[in-house]
């Protein structure tokens, strides 16, 4: 489904809102009465709370035209299923819904007095009953093809020329009449004159001309078997070479790959033979440093006793003991997280697996990330980048450990139809980077994707260089990535280069695992007093 035009809602005549209302059972109407040729004519209509989104199934390029600018081929097209859509839509022909009688004046008006039309591929129009209040009032009917002329001289030349003629007849063919004879005996004279009665010769050389267009055809009816003949006979050689060039290029795949391998075996077997020199000589080394490893490990062993000794108890944290909470908030090193997460049209594709069969991937990445913010550490705060729509990411700021609802709300509300539908993944790793420290405090981001930069000015901006950079100046920082859907695994030298981890979830339920994961760090960063 390829969408034409996106348009405020607010902007359309209460007529056309009105239409946009109903515009799939007036579509399912024209299909019915006047076939699918004359439906495409009319756009599909997609409506959410703002905005109105006129769509087509038809596929090829988009191109906005106006009919002056039609070649007279396409003009003609055009007009011609424009008035079989008006003369419906203006007839006495009762529609299958009775609900539509009401406006169905008003929708012949529309499509009437509309100028907004669309060529796909250049050759299948599309007309958008998309006016406003004040082009609703201005707008004239379309052009017409012909136009009427006020001049009687193309009338009065045919009317002359037709006088000449019958002067010029009468005067070499039925002159002397009326003097002499009648007019039917004139005429009887001019056949006598010109036509022969006796049509023998006629008909045999009809039949001759018949004869030789009938050996004109067969000869062509011929010559075309011939070439077709000749065409098959050369796609089978074509075919013939092409299997027998694969059948070679596969013999000499395998030779290769069977001269590779026997190279690799004589490597290891020389590597092999190597090493059994070798072991001979550290033999001899590992007998005279055994007695010494011996007492090393003795001693370490001493040393080791010691020091569990004088060591405090083992925190319930695996060992590692927790700052306090007002420490790092007066050294201003509690650490962040950010979450930039991919609101993309892309993440509307329902190709995740569920237990109940498949769900969006912006359904499942919402619910797998509303459930990571429920782990996370109180006194850590949260950022969140929404990518969505170019050219810019969009910064919704941070929230902290009271507003853990406010960000879920936040994140639920993320809609791919607000905007463009595109990918801005560059702007949203920078505007990661720049929410965080990441030089004196610890700060952990994570990229929620199932694609890469699709935004005109930054789509070949190489994203690994990207990353490179965001680490060179902020090293403490390190990205995870939750990567979603086949074409994500390019971001994934994001988290290699900044020291996180890859995730590629295969369905709902690794996904949900694996943000979990990607936020295990963050449940508990400090201690209370």
């Amino acid at each position: 489904m390829i969408r034409i035009l996106r348009l405020d809602k607010k902007v359309l005549s209460p007529k056309a809102q009105s239409y946009v209302a109903h515009a799939q059972l007036w579509r399912e109407e024209v299909h019915k009465a006047l076939g699918q040729e004359i439906g495409s004519l009319m756009p599909l209509v997609d409506v959410d709370p703002e905005y109105v989104s006129f769509l087509t199934p038809l596929e090829g390029s988009i191109s906005e035209v106006r009919q002056e600018q039609l070649s007279p081929q396409l003009f003609e097209l055009c007009e011609g299923r424009r008035k079989a859509l008006l003369f419906f839509l203006n007839g006495q022909q009762k529609l299958q819904n009775p609900e539509l009688e009401a406006e169905r004046s008003e929708v012949a008006m529309l499509f009437a007095r509309s100028s907004r039309l669309y060529l796909m591929d250049g050759i299948n129009p599309v007309l958008l009953p998309c006016l406003t209040e004040e082009e609703l009032k201005s707008a004239a009917p379309p052009p017409q093809s012909v136009k009427k002329s006020g001049c009687l001289l193309p009338l009065l030349l045919p009317l002359l020329l037709l006088l000449a003629l019958l002067g010029l007849v009468w005067y070499f063919l039925l002159r002397p009449w009326p003097m002499e004879g009648t007019l039917q005996e004139r005429f009887e004279d001019l056949y006598k004159t010109y036509f022969r009665e006796d049509t023998s010769a006629q008909e045999a050389e009809l039949e001759k001309i018949r004869s030789l267009a009938l050996s004109l055809i067969a000869r062509q009816e011929a010559e075309k078997a011939r070439l077709e003949e000749e065409r098959l006979a050369q796609e089978q050689a074509k075919k013939d070479e092409d299997a027998r060039k694969l059948e070679e290029a596969l013999k000499a795949q395998e030779e290769a790959e069977k001269a590779k391998q026997e190279a690799e075996q004589a490597r290891l077997d020389a590597e092999k033979a190597r090493l059994e020199a070798l072991e001979g000589q550290k033999k001899a080394q590992e007998e005279a440093l055994k007695l010494k490893g011996e007492q090393q490990k003795l001693l370490e062993q001493q040393k080791q006793q010691q020091s569990v000794k004088s060591a405090p108890a083992a925190k319930s944290d695996g060992g590692k003991s927790l700052p306090k909470c007002t420490t790092l908030k007066q050294q201003g090193k509690l650490p962040k997280m950010v979450v930039a997460f991919d609101g993309s049209e892309s993440m509307l594709a329902r190709d995740v697996s569920t237990f109940g069969g498949r769900a969006s991937r912006l359904d499942v990445a919402t619910q797998a990330a509303n459930n990571m913010v429920k782990t996370i550490d109180k006194n850590v705060q949260i950022g969140l980048v929404e990518i969505n729509g170019c050219s810019t990411a969009k910064n919704r700021g941070f929230f902290s450990g009271t507003q853990r609802s406010q960000l879920m709300g936040t994140i639920k509300g993320i809609n791919p139809r607000r905007y463009d539908g595109k990918t801005p993944l560059v702007d949203g790793l920078n505007k990661l980077a720049s929410m965080v420290d990441g030089v004196n405090a610890e700060a952990v981001g994570v990229l929620i994707s199932d694609g890469e930069d699709t935004c005109t000015f930054t789509q070949n901006i190489d994203i690994c260089s990207l990353a490179r950079k965001i680490h060179a100046q902020k090293p403490k920082l390190k990205i995870h990535t939750i990567l979603i859907g086949r074409n994500a695994s390019k971001a994934a030298c994001v988290a290699r280069i900044t020291g996180g981890r890859v995730f590629s979830p295969q369905n709902a339920s690794q996904i949900n695992a694996q943000l979990q994961e990607a936020g295990a760090e963050f449940k508990q960063v400090c201690k209370d007093d």
